[in-house]
Formats: structure tokens, C-alpha cells, sequence
């Protein structure tokens, strides 16, 4: 589930968002075009997009994709964004259910 939010004494916290989650044959760092340094700018996934869905108001969504290994990105605020800086590459096996929590993090460091 994307989340998204900063808690009332003024730290980071999480709260859902409705967004869309994209599921991409897997990549890595060095496959990425970027706008500038930033690692949070992706212009544009070098692979091919398997599905899309948009999540509900409390974050939730569910993508059916065959076994093998994906990377997930939440488009948010109009930019694709892959949580933390870090890939969140999946690994789908045959007939189970895989709980994944994406967050959107605007923490300036």
C-alpha cells in the first residue's frame, strides 16, 4: 500500500494515497535516464510496463501477474517514483499472495 504523510509532533509518519502502481519486467540502478542527480527523478522505466492498477482511498491494490521478478513504482503527484531511492523489485511465485507496502518518502536529506 503507498503511503504518505508526516505524524502531528512534526516527524515523518504514513498515511495511504491513492495512486497508480506500475509493475515493470525487473531493472536495475544503472538502467535508469534521470533528470539531473537526483535518484528520485525517473523520466523514464527502461523496461516493459506488465500492469497497472490504481490503489483505493486506504492505499490498497492488487496486480495478477505470472511467476518471475517485477520492479514496482508509484506514479505520484505526476512523477514516477520508486519509494525510497531504492528499487523494490518483487519476486512472484506460482499461486501465492505477496503483501508489499510502497511509501512515497519527500524527506529532504
Amino acid at each position: 500500500m503507498p503511503y504518505i504523510g508526516e505524524r502531528e509532533s512534526g516527524g515523518p509518519s504514513e498515511c495511504p494515497i491513492k495512486c497508480k502502481v506500475r509493475a515493470y519486467e525487473a531493472v536495475t540502478h544503472t538502467d535508469f535516464e534521470r533528470e539531473g542527480i537526483s535518484i528520485y527523478n525517473i523520466t523514464n522505466v527502461p523496461s516493459k510496463l506488465v500492469a497497472e492498477t490504481t490503489t483505493n482511498t486506504n492505499g490498497f491494490f492488487e496486480i495478477d501477474l505470472q511467476p518471475g521478478v517485477y520492479s514496482l513504482f508509484v506514479i505520484y503527484e505526476g512523477e514516477i517514483r520508486d519509494g525510497s531511492g531504492d528499487l523494490l523489485n518483487v519476486t512472484v511465485t506460482e499461486k501465492h499472495k505477496l503483501e508489499v507496502n510502497l511509501v512515497v518518502n519527500n524527506a529532504v536529506y
